[in-house]
């Protein structure tokens, strides 16, 4: 019971005064937070595909855009010589990445499906028929002023609802790139 207070107590000094600053005393995402219903963005602020969503650092300074290109639901193109897995659904999420800072690590498995249960699904390998290969997000650098770009395949159970695209670039940051559920 104690804690339930103590939290009663520190919600009700976060909605007087504003959200509480990180460590560095400044609070910079709500600045690049869309408002709800904004061009590109679903009613709760999530962005749909085709959005190009700013990644920024810690100080507030854009370091990279990425929009979801795409998505193939479902992808059913596969090399004669690959097995799909039973009870599978396999998706195709083209991916855009733009740097604009500083040079920036792309990995394919920081991009992931979040299920409508909250499950997170990472890409997976899919061989495609030959002549007919999209090309694939691989592991990269991208210097300032670069981009690159891909699909990513994701295998999930059949009756999986699907929920957002998001990308974790680094510990600590995580970002929704694609709202699915109003696709």
């Amino acid at each position: 019971m104690r804690y339930r207070g103590i939290m009663t107590m520190f919600a009700s000094e976060v909605s007087a005064f504003g959200p509480v600053p990180a460590a560095g005393g400044r609070v910079v995402a709500q600045d690049a937070t869309p408002k709800a219903g904004d061009e590109g963005y679903t009613a709760t602020g999530d962005p749909l595909v085709g959005t190009e969503i700013p990644y920024l650092d810690e100080e507030g300074d854009e370091i990279a855009v990425v929009t979801i290109v795409e998505v193939t639901d479902p992808s059913e193109e596969f090399s004669e010589f690959f097995t799909q897995e039973e009870d599978a659904r396999y998706f195709a999420v083209e991916v855009a990445v733009e740097s604009t800072g500083d040079e920036l690590d792309v990995e394919p498995f920081d991009v992931g499906l979040q299920t409508e249960d909250g499950f997170f699904i990472s890409s997976t390998f899919v061989s495609q028929p030959e002549g007919d290969e999209l090309p694939e997000l691989e592991s990269t650098e991208v210097e300032e002023g670069d981009d690159v770009s891909g699909v990513l395949f994701y295998a999930m159970p059949e009756d999986a609802e699907l929920a957002r695209i998001l990308w974790q670039p680094e510990i600590g940051h995580l970002l929704v790139l694609a709202d699915l559920r109003e696709a």
